[in-house]
């Protein structure tokens, strides 16, 4: 009480030290950042058995894509799916060549393909090959369909970006129904896993990605800070094994790197090499096709190009205005534009350039796969950020309905003029299976050492086995 009878004054003279406690310490900075990254993960939806039933009938469906673009995948071979990756899994037998590393690095996925294909006789060896490789692929492309569901709620949106994937031309003739090439649709599962919040057997399938695309691809090592945001954001524990048991398969994945052999890189391009590639190998290419990007830069490269950057800037911009696709797209831009200078840099050659006027976009397109692919992840968050519920509604129905049309109209025009493309290298070569009985009848007499060339594709790959590779 006052000396008055009033009630007590409230001292306005500050407490020592509360200038210290209004600024934000590096513990409210962490708790800041914690929480913006969590907008990564938001609740999952609801499963329920039906979901599982629509996984597997999608699963058929990615699976019979897969097969109907590269029907020639079932009678040839690609690359080193028989040389390489067949062979030693006889030889060895399938357990004793899974560790075994090639260009520098370990192969789980396709040495696991080739385990399959070494139990059937040789001749049917490369149809076995084909199917294994194309069901590894359709699974992937199912997982990414349901692990992005959080993120990108619309069904026709996670649809549009799947079917990129699968209709896409950078990914027919070398990569599709390849067991050689699954590394390319695994980074694109990992990448989703790692932001994806499952239930109990999804954790089970996001553990089996993540460890065996890391012990698939040396790139994979690249989506390390993507896992590290996981343990940050992720509040259970059970959610973080996920990219705990990335961590293990890196771990083992880089030990393989440090200890194996690889040729040094010749020649480094130029930033500006690299980031005209990027812009026509990757973002035209990847959005409209080979065929529409080969017309389109024959009649103005500079406005093609520009066109192509323009549909990726308009999804950044509509994909910025919600907080769940904006740190998307960052992550999306980041991995994309990093795993491909990355990889270029580390096999440059003038094929995965570009000079005006070239004849052929197709060289090389495995190295695009991935990045592509994550352009269309920032154009389908653009979709997806435009069609939320928002007090400028028309204006950004606007903008989702201009980006729907144009992923519609790529996908559908450049999924038509490049749905075989890369077919030729396998056409001009005889089966597989017609190769392994001549070869048998030549060995007929002949000593068990001899050596018997086999052709693959693409063109000038050739398959060296001897007469006692044949007996079975």
């Amino acid at each position: 009480m006052t000396a008055g009878g009033g009630p007590p004054r409230r001292s306005t003279a500050p407490r020592p030290g509360a200038h210290l406690a209004r600024r934000p310490g590096a513990a409210s900075t962490a708790a800041s950042v914690q929480a913006a990254l969590r907008q990564l993960y938001p609740a999952p939806p609801a499963q329920n058995g039906r979901r599982r039933w629509a996984d597997l009938a999608a699963g058929v469906v990615a699976f019979l894509v897969i097969l109907a673009r590269v029907p020639s995948s079932l009678r040839v071979p690609w690359a080193e799916d028989a040389g390489t990756f067949l062979l030693p899994a006889r030889h060895d037998g399938c357990i004793g060549s899974l560790g075994e590393a090639y260009a520098g690095y370990l192969n789980l996925a396709p040495r696991l393909v080739a385990c399959g294909a070494s139990v059937v006789p040789l001749e049917h060896a490369a149809a076995v090959i084909a199917v294994l490789a194309a069901l590894g692929q359709a699974a992937v492309a199912v997982i990414i369909f349901r692990s992005s569901e959080a993120l990108l709620p619309s069904p026709v949106v996670r649809v549009g970006m799947t079917a990129a994937l699968l209709l896409g031309a950078v990914a027919g003739g070398e990569v599709l129904a390849v067991g050689a090439n699954l590394q390319w649709l695994l980074l694109g599962g990992t990448f989703w896993v790692l932001l994806w919040q499952p239930g109990r057997v999804g954790i089970v399938v996001a553990v089996a990605t993540a460890v065996i695309a890391t012990l698939t691809s040396a790139l994979a090592l690249l989506l390390a800070p993507l896992a590290l945001v996981r343990l940050v954001a992720v509040r259970s524990w059970s959610q973080r094994v996920v990219a705990l048991a990335f961590g293990v398969g890196a771990a083992l994945q880089l030990a393989a790197v440090a200890s194996a052999s690889r040729p040094g890189v010749a020649t480094h391009p130029g930033i500006g090499d690299l980031a005209l590639a990027y812009a026509t190998r990757v973002v035209l290419v990847g959005l409209v096709g080979v065929s529409q990007a080969r017309t389109a830069l024959a009649q103005s490269a500079p406005l093609a190009i520009g066109l192509g950057l323009v549909v990726v800037v308009l999804a950044l911009t509509s994909a910025w205005r919600w907080r769940p696709t904006r740190h998307l797209v960052v992550l999306a831009s980041v991995s994309s534009v990093g795993t491909f200078f990355f990889t270029a840099d580390r096999a440059w050659s003038p094929a995965l350039g570009y000079e005006t006027g070239a004849s052929s976009l197709m060289n090389g397109n495995r190295y695009m796969v991935f990045p592509a692919f994550l352009v269309w992840v920032i154009v389908a968050a653009g979709v997806q950020s435009a069609l939320r519920p928002t007090r400028r509604r028309r204006r950004t129905r606007l903008v989702g309905a201009t980006l729907l049309a144009l992923a519609a109209m790529s996908l559908a025009v450049g999924g038509l003029t490049d749905a075989r493309i890369g077919e030729g290298p396998r056409r001009s070569v005889p089966s597989w299976a017609t190769q392994v009985r001549a070869a048998r009848q030549f060995c007929t007499g002949q000593p068990a050492s001899t050596s018997v060339a086999l052709a693959g594709a693409p063109a000038g790959w050739s398959n060296t086995l001897t007469c006692a590779d044949l007996g079975r």
